[in-house]
């Protein structure tokens, strides 16, 4: 092998040296790169008691808005890292029955949310009192509310029952259907004659959207047409307890 340089002159190179340079230089890399990722996964190691969803689950869709920019905020929550979800053992396993359940009905489970941080929780109430806030998704998530009376209304509480890993918000999509990304926002006008947007992820339509802090999302309101009032009482009589 010949080298060429910059005084128009060539120089024989020990190729088997500058191979074995090469070969350590990688093999250190690899080295580094795999302690890494073990210390990472160790970081990740899950309390006793808990588990993630899809080692019980493996074929639930998960869509985690709060790990997205898709959610109230506008931006990721603190203390979501990834689209994983987590929730205590117990609950995952009660899960599981309801998507069988789900399944034998044509359906399949989506999850928007299972185990939430406390410091999510605090980041809620100090978004709901930050007045400088750009509230750039109110249109879509808190159109006829203030921010700050969120908490008040009960849409969020400062001690979530998401904390203690056992509470799930969920949806049905038809099963073999994936999660729609990015949402479809569709105007509609209730029967008060307020508007909201509903959010198309592709799953089954109940009338409002996940997260929607209005009155429209309470499960029993007739500001809904009566089709997903329908909805709401046939799967609300059909659901599984946990």
């Amino acid at each position: 092998m010949m080298t060429y340089d910059n005084n128009i002159k060539y120089h024989p190179t020990n190729t088997k040296s500058k191979q074995i340079k090469r070969i350590m230089s990688l093999l250190t890399i690899t080295i580094v790169l795999l302690a890494f990722h073990s210390i990472i996964c160790s970081s990740n190691t899950l309390p006793s008691g808990f588990v993630y969803v899809h080692d019980i689950i493996p074929d639930i869709q998960i869509s985690l808005r709060y790990a997205s920019k898709e959610n109230f905020l506008g931006h990721v929550v603190d203390g979501y890292l990834s689209n994983v979800s987590i929730l205590t053992e117990a609950a995952a396993l009660g899960l599981k029955r309801a998507q069988i359940l789900a399944k034998t009905n044509g359906y399949e489970l989506v999850i928007y949310d299972g185990y939430r941080p406390q410091k999510s929780v605090n980041q809620f109430y100090n978004w709901s009192q930050n007045c400088n806030d750009s509230q750039i998704k109110k249109d879509y998530y808190y159109p006829n509310i203030n921010k700050e009376d969120a908490f008040k209304l009960g849409y969020i509480a400062e001690k979530s029952g998401h904390t203690r890993g056992s509470t799930i918000d969920l949806t049905l999509i038809l099963i073999g259907k994936k999660i729609q990304n990015p949402l479809i926002p569709i105007k509609r006008i209730l029967t008060n004659n307020s508007t909201i947007f509903y959010l198309d992820d592709g799953t089954i339509d109940m009338g409002s959207s996940f997260d929607l802090f209005d009155d429209a999302s309470h499960t029993n309101t007739t500001f809904v047409n009566i089709i997903y009032q329908q909805r709401r009482l046939k799967w609300g009589r059909n659901r599984l307890k946990l």
